[in-house]
């Protein structure tokens, strides 16, 4: 984006290409910066082994923790998440407690 900038080239969209945990989070902080900008995501493919780990999980946790404290702290856009993903959240965040 600094290059763009500098460079005085007007962007109308964007790519964002990250790991499937963190493309919300990166989505919603870029819109807070540059809100006229659209936004294309595409995640990077991982093996559902690798997701699954406690680390992947618990990672993931902190991804959906962070949206939250981000938003409250006015650093991101606020995100609302579907009633059934704070259901799942809510499962995994209790089956990672009880595993440790």
């Amino acid at each position: 984006m600094r290059l763009a900038q500098e460079k005085n080239i007007p962007l109308k969209s964007i790519i964002i290409c990250t790991v499937p945990p963190q493309l919300c989070r990166s989505e919603v902080t870029f819109k807070k910066q540059f809100p006229d900008i659209k936004i294309y995501r595409s995640a990077f493919l991982l093996p559902i082994e690798e997701l699954l780990t406690t680390s992947r999980l618990n990672r993931i946790v902190g991804e959906f923790d962070r949206l939250e404290n981000y938003a409250q702290k006015g650093d991101i856009t606020q995100t609302q998440l579907p009633e059934n993903v704070r259901d799942v959240l809510k499962k995994v965040k209790k089956m990672l407690t009880t595993a440790q």
